[in-house]
């Protein structure tokens, strides 16, 4: 776990900074305008709903046979990247022949009643591909253990970008097409440092040609495990991102843009989980490849614990913080109004850190296949969730069917891989870090303080963490939080 610790935490404290960037924008700029702040969440969220068909899922292959060619990855990258370039071309023509089909069934199962995903489709498209190829950039620096550069490059300069083309849209210098070129011209961009990243790394090579005279079981599972994991991506983005896109065609682009607040304030709490997912993936893949079950269960059952104990203290925090948030924010009042969306999402995500990385693990056994159908299921339940409780809860209804998911998909994960191969990531500990995090959030919660006193919120927040942390801290629920704390605690004392 030393280096997954090491990399994993530097690459949530660059995620925190832009946590910190994006909160700025989020309370001064994105409720400016929030139907401009809605239509570049809806271009982001389809283009990212297409990458996995346009992909057909090779990039996840160049992280799957990694170990394998470790010795010769100059030449493994030019040949998934290869691969990856002849996918998009054949997803553009499939996509060019059959548009017209694609936009009436749209329409007729009320997906895009409003025609927007057609109207934009000329920016949605090459934006997919851009993104399939940052994916791969992303996973070729995962695969040398490198996520906090790649991180820095990709979302903060993401979260730099977003808040001053919004408001270069509020204040009327471009319309929506001009949003759409400039977050087009951005990715581009983030492709570029990305690859310059990783060509002084020594990483990629492209005079080194590409690999020769692989194997026909090689091949023949670098396919099916590509597609398969393209229709994973695709049944997670059916699950879990077809929200932003069903709002926004059956309610609007504003409610797209309250709805996208509060998705990134419960986004915040998955954050640890990103970085974990990030670093832990070619370990897994590696683990599973030498059939180390105890190195699985380690990274399985340690990552779940300290992913909950900080996932409690985020998804408090906020929670104590929204009457705050709508007093020193621009516009209207959103997030106490809105705060059932953010219980329905926080409840998803802890559960999603609480069965930690049990995607990773499936995904890269011999079992992956099942990962799809368990997402296909879902997504198209989750389909139907949302074409039902939207029309009558509108974006709470969005968030209830986004919360389902969550713990319907993770629910399956975790009995299909406990079944299989006799590994959980529950231990006595994760009992007693619930019953924590229940009776800390109870307590701070009707603690009686000043009626309608503006730092009321801030009081609430003081009093979790004096309550929470040294109570983790005593129970020993985490020997590696405790390491590290007190770590950085002789570290100051010296």
């Amino acid at each position: 776990m030393g280096i997954i610790q090491r990399q994993s935490i530097k690459n949530s404290i660059v995620s925190y900074a832009g946590v910190i960037i994006a909160i700025f924008a989020t309370l001064f700029i994105y409720k400016l305008d929030e139907e401009i702040y809605g239509f570049a969440h809806f271009l982001y969220s389809t283009a990212f709903l297409l990458s996995p068909i346009a992909s057909f899922g090779i990039t996840a292959s160049l992280i799957k046979f990694f170990p394998s060619f470790s010795d010769r990855k100059e030449a493994y990258f030019n040949t998934i990247l290869g691969l990856l370039i002849i996918a998009n071309f054949v997803f553009l023509a499939f996509f060019f022949l059959f548009q017209e089909s694609i936009f009436t069934l749209l329409v007729k199962v009320g997906i895009d009643q409003n025609n927007l995903i057609r109207q934009y489709a000329w920016a949605i498209v090459p934006l997919s591909l851009i993104i399939n190829l940052n994916l791969l950039f992303i996973s070729h620096a995962s695969n040398l253990l490198r996520i906090v550069i790649p991180e820095i490059i990709n979302n903060i300069g993401y979260k730099i970008a977003l808040p001053i083309i919004v408001f270069a849209g509020y204040k009327g210098f471009i319309d929506k097409s001009g949003i759409a070129i400039a977050i087009l011209f951005f990715f581009l961009m983030i492709s570029l440092c990305l690859c310059v990243y990783l060509f002084r790394l020594g990483a990629i090579a492209f005079s080194s040609g590409v690999l020769k005279n692989t194997t026909k079981s090689f091949k023949s599972e670098l396919a099916k495990f590509s597609l398969f994991n393209g229709f994973n991506t695709l049944g997670g983005s059916l699950a879990f991102r077809i929200d932003i896109i069903m709002i926004s065609t059956m309610i609007g682009l504003e409610a797209t843009g309250i709805y996208g607040i509060i998705v990134f304030l419960a986004n915040v709490i998955e954050i640890p989980r990103k970085a974990i997912s990030r670093i832990a993936a070619p370990i897994i893949s590696k683990a599973w490849a030498e059939n180390d079950i105890i190195e699985l269960r380690t990274i399985y059952q340690k990552s779940s614990i300290n992913l909950l104990l900080i996932g409690f203290l985020i998804c408090f925090s906020i929670w104590f913080s929204l009457p705050f948030l709508d007093t020193i924010s621009v516009g209207e009042n959103r997030f106490v109004i809105y705060k059932y969306v953010f219980l329905f999402l926080s409840l998803g995500k802890l559960f999603d850190l609480m069965t930690s990385v049990n995607g990773e693990i499936l995904i890269y056994s011999k079992d992956y296949k099942y990962n799809l159908l368990f997402l296909l299921i879902l997504g198209c339940v989750n389909v139907i969730l949302n074409l039902y409780l939207i029309r009558v809860y509108g974006i709470v209804g969005a968030a209830a069917a986004t919360c389902c998911s969550y713990f319907l998909f993770n629910l399956v994960k975790f009995l299909f891989i406990t079944i299989k191969y006799k590994l959980t990531p529950f231990n006595n500990k994760t009992v007693l870090l619930l019953l924590i995090g229940v009776v800390v959030f109870t307590v701070v919660s009707y603690i009686p303080l000043a009626k309608d006193f503006l730092l009321n919120p801030i009081i609430r927040i003081i009093l979790l963490a004096l309550l929470y942390i040294p109570t983790v801290i005593y129970m020993k629920i985490s020997p590696d939080a405790n390491k590290i704390l007190f770590g950085m605690i002789e570290k100051l004392r010296k």
